[in-house]
């Protein structure tokens, strides 16, 4: 059985929110287009009519896909090994 108490949780979420703060910090998170109503435009268009026979790049972002699903598990059970382990000695 776990034994959480509220002070470990508390710094769990100050570290996220800490975590967060220093990604937006360094995100490139601009808009990179002059009009940026003409791109959701387009991506509504392709929302409402697909191209199912553009398959030219579906290999690759198939394994974009996996690789980043792959890339969030393992940081996951990283984050959740380091802070058991954190737990036990402390």
């Amino acid at each position: 059985m776990i034994n959480s108490s509220g002070r470990t949780q508390w710094k769990l979420s100050v570290t996220f929110v800490v975590v967060a703060i220093a990604c937006a910090m360094v995100g490139d998170i601009e808009v990179s287009t002059f009009d940026p109503w003409t791109e959701l435009g387009r991506i509504l268009i392709g929302l409402l009519t697909p191209d199912f026979n553009a398959t030219e790049n579906l290999i690759e972002a198939l394994c974009y896909t996996l690789s980043f699903a792959l890339l969030g598990f393992v940081l996951a059970q990283l984050l959740v090994f380091s802070s058991r382990c954190y737990s036990i000695i402390a």
